[in-house]
């Protein structure tokens, strides 16, 4: 996006704010949430709390198209703050256990295999071209993501060292560690080995 311009979901629909004229121009008006997926080809991608996808052009700041699926009407809202774009998909998730993957060339909806284990998806980060993670304090385990032709698998991998805590609240990497933070503290994660390195649950002196 321009340097002047910002794209804002909100929850009362998706908005621009201009820097330097210190306004904003509503996109889309709604009664419902708005999260933002991406960019694809220009254009912006966003979903609606109700789950329905809605992509406007960036250029003319115009819908161009709208996605709905019935499938989508079963879940609440919960969808994860950072979405991953692998190839021409999109990939987030609802309820924290089921992976809704949205192909850009075709607007078709589609779920991940539904998965046994409910490892609490709240968050996962890009580790390859094709490839993620996600942390499931349930699991005490990462659970690594492979995305081919449309579809993930995934294997799990026990965290060593592992300090129970509750719902994964974030997980980032920087420094060739992972770092995944809870309500109670945060863990360093060794990326290689998955090796817990420090456990840090008390920010005082």
């Amino acid at each position: 996006f321009p340097v002047t311009i910002r794209w804002i979901c909100h929850d009362q629909g998706v908005s621009i704010y201009n820097r330097i004229k210190d306004n904003f121009d509503n996109i889309i008006k709604s009664k419902y949430a708005y999260r933002f997926l991406g960019l694809h080809n220009n254009q912006v991608w966003v979903i609606e709390e109700r789950f329905k996808i809605v992509v406007v052009d960036l250029k003319s700041r115009k819908v161009v198209k709208t996605i709905t699926n019935p499938n989508l009407n079963q879940y609440a809202y919960h969808t994860t703050s950072n979405t991953l774009k692998i190839e021409d998909h999109f990939i987030t998730t609802v309820n924290g256990n089921e992976q809704l993957i949205i192909n850009c060339i075709n607007g078709k909806i589609s779920f991940s295999e539904k998965q046994k284990l409910n490892p609490e998806l709240f968050r996962f980060i890009k580790t390859g071209d094709n490839t993620y993670i996600a942390f499931s304090t349930v699991y005490k385990s990462f659970f690594e993501y492979t995305f081919n032709n449309g579809k993930t698998s995934f294997v799990k991998v026990p965290v060593k060292n592992y300090v129970p805590f509750l719902r994964t609240t974030g997980i980032y990497e920087w420094d060739n560690k992972i770092y995944a933070t809870s309500l109670e503290g945060f863990y360093i994660i060794d990326k290689k080995t998955y090796e817990t390195k420090e456990y840090i649950e008390n920010f005082g002196n």
